[in-house]
């Protein structure tokens, strides 16, 4: 009986081993990767110390709360600044109705469609946004922060290579309405003013606009995370500023304050990958500045589109590269691999290796310093040309360094594409 009970002992043992064993393997292990984190809350009391309360002839001691006041030091935000200021109204709510062509069948069009986006009043009496917000657009309503009146607008300028647009009020009793009657028009109350430099790492941000998710004004916080080159449309890249604010559709357009009040860039794009999180864009003001300049308004109204690079290039990185064409260690630059017949002859050369733009070297890789420790693609010192502004190209060429060109004006390439295509 003794040997009988100890086999079953250990019997019994083994069934439980196995049941355990059986459990944990049938247990998801993604259970435990994605299981979520209990968020760590500021305090909110200062003092903990223990009162005394009755209840029924006994007592028991529980913790006190003291509210925190606020510091009377704390300054307002960007965002409150903006709001005292009373320059609220000129950030405007665009709704658009829209009509584009078919592309698997371009002799039709699309249904009429609706969308949203963000504007804000410059000076000039015009309003700026994104030129995806009114493409295609045949019927455009600007609504007032803190205002119930739609205004009809209509598009002046159409940049599509920098992504903005300039809005005008259709109507001249309305304009008058929307902007008031002062008579200067470069001196309308509600406009904004814009920075004129980019901004540093990790500065403050505040992006207002009229996301989703409601009609009334949104304003978010964040922090400047890089500044670099984003491909703005299939075939142009565009530098811009990237912040780690929430934005969504409908921010398209709007404003973004930097920690002096003024508008540091203008919100167009989102990563919305499923690998990153917090990643949005936006056209920094000196962009918004040189699209300015290079739109003839309001004479004619007709934008210069913003140059292209007049060739192509190939990093120097490789050793067996550059002993092909004997360049030096000590030279640096990218190789010129063809040019643009719009650049001219006698400037570049197939077989040239651009060392320097308008004075600022570059490196194997095509960088140039944009200032400090932070590198740029060469590419944004040819986009951010003003109109009949010249470039000078430095390069290696047979054996001689620092060649300078012929000063020139770089122009856009011309579209084989029909009227209205972009």
């Amino acid at each position: 009986h003794v040997v009988v009970g100890d086999i079953a002992f250990a019997i019994t043992i083994l069934l439980f081993i196995f049941i355990q064993i059986d459990s944990v393997m049938e247990s998801p292990i993604d259970d435990e990767l994605v299981e979520p984190m209990e968020e760590q809350q500021a305090p909110i009391m200062d003092d903990l110390a223990p009162r005394t309360t009755r209840s029924s002839g006994s007592s028991h001691t529980s913790p006190t709360r003291k509210r925190l006041k606020p510091s009377s030091s704390t300054s307002p935000s960007p965002a409150a600044s903006f709001f005292v200021s009373g320059k609220q109204q000129g950030i405007c709510r665009v709704e658009v109705a829209r009509v584009e062509w078919n592309m698997t069948a371009p002799w039709q069009r699309l249904p009429q469609s609706k969308s949203s986006g963000t504007a804000f009043c410059i000076p000039g009496r015009r309003l700026l946004t994104n030129a995806h917000v009114v493409r295609s657009a045949v019927d455009i309503r600007v609504r007032p922060h803190g205002s119930t009146r739609r205004y009809a607008a209509h598009v002046a300028v159409y940049a599509p290579d920098v992504d903005l647009a300039l809005l005008e009020i259709s109507s001249n009793n309305e304009r008058e309405v929307f902007f008031g009657t002062n008579n200067d028009d470069n001196d309308s109350p509600l406009a904004l003013e814009f920075t004129t430099e980019l901004p540093s790492l990790q500065e403050s941000i505040h992006v207002v606009g009229f996301p989703t998710g409601g009609k009334t004004i949104c304003i978010t916080e964040g922090v400047v995370s890089r500044i670099d080159m984003v491909r703005a449309s299939t075939f142009n890249h565009l530098l811009a500023i990237q912040i780690d604010a929430a934005i969504n559709p409908g921010n398209s357009g709007g404003p973004a304050f930097d920690r002096n009040g003024l508008v540091s860039g203008v919100a167009f794009f989102k990563n919305v990958s499923k690998k990153t999180d917090n990643v949005g864009y936006l056209i920094p003001a000196c962009v918004v500045q040189t699209f300015l300049g290079r739109c003839n308004y309001p004479e004619t109204g007709v934008y210069t589109l913003s140059p292209s690079v007049p060739y192509e290039w190939h990093p120097l990185e490789n050793k067996s590269l550059r002993l092909a064409h004997q360049v030096p260690e000590n030279v640096t630059g990218v190789l010129v691999t063809s040019v643009s017949e719009t650049l001219g002859a006698g400037i570049l050369q197939e077989g040239d290796v651009l060392t320097h733009i308008d004075g600022k070297a570059l490196a194997n890789d095509g960088q140039v310093v944009l200032r400090r420790d932070e590198h740029l693609q060469h590419r944004y010192l040819l986009r951010g040309k003003r109109v009949d502004e010249s470039t000078i190209f430095t390069v290696f060429r047979d054996g001689k360094a620092n060649q300078a060109c012929p000063p020139c004006v770089l122009r856009d390439v011309p579209s084989i594409a029909c009227d209205g295509w972009m």
